[in-house]
């Protein structure tokens, strides 16, 4: 593994800001507060990391460079009568019944409250291209590279990393963006991440970038 890493490409001399997307996976209250139906699995380390905040930073940052911002959120028909419980997570979910249209759970906390320019997409599945319009959004605005935060690193962030390597565009994962449910999911998560990812890197090394 130490051999590939070393051939890591610099996604960040890459960027230009009119070609890239800053994706927000997953900041719903229902990931991320203690109130939310995976909040006994997430808030903790929310609260502990962080996290919230330094994305804040990196999405005003981004606006103000002209970046696309996009929210990737999970939702639900009433019922989860859409969701194919083929594995814990989604079971899960329907028995709690999280991510349901219409309701406050499945909204963008108002930390990261979305502003007028910015994109939702909604999907149902793991990563973020998957039964979703993210390609579709990205494609019409010619983006080459999305840069990655959200919820959850070893989930939702890694499989959405590897969708986008394989559909062709420069990956970036901010590490210090995105959390999992413990400090070790993180961390395997990461390690792969460095592999498949066109650079992992953190907030402010994006920041410094772009200003």
């Amino acid at each position: 593994m130490k051999g590939l890493i070393e051939h890591s490409l610099t996604g960040l001399e890459r960027m230009d800001p009119r070609r890239t997307a800053v994706l927000g996976i997953h900041w719903q209250v229902d990931a991320v507060k203690p109130e939310g139906i995976l909040g006994p699995t997430f808030a903790s380390m929310v609260a502990q990391t962080g996290v919230v905040e330094r994305t804040r930073q990196v999405l005003a940052g981004a606006r103000r460079a002209g970046m696309a911002i996009v929210y990737v959120n999970v939702a639900y028909h009433p019922k989860h009568a859409d969701l194919v419980r083929n594995n814990a997570l989604f079971n899960a979910v329907a028995q709690k019944n999280g991510f349901v249209r219409g309701t406050r759970g499945v909204q963008i906390i108002d930390e990261l409250e979305k502003e007028p320019d910015d994109f939702v997409v909604e999907h149902s599945r793991i990563g973020s291209f998957h039964g979703s319009d993210l390609h579709s959004v990205l494609a019409a605005r010619e983006v080459k590279t999305v840069v990655v935060t959200g919820i959850a690193t070893n989930v939702a962030v890694d499989t959405t990393i590897r969708e986008a390597v394989q559909l062709g565009f420069d990956a970036i994962l901010l590490e210090d963006c995105c959390t999992s449910a413990s400090p070790a999911h993180h961390d395997a998560a990461l390690l792969t991440m460095r592999v498949l990812a066109t650079q992992v890197t953190d907030s402010q090394g994006f920041l410094k970038a772009i200003r």
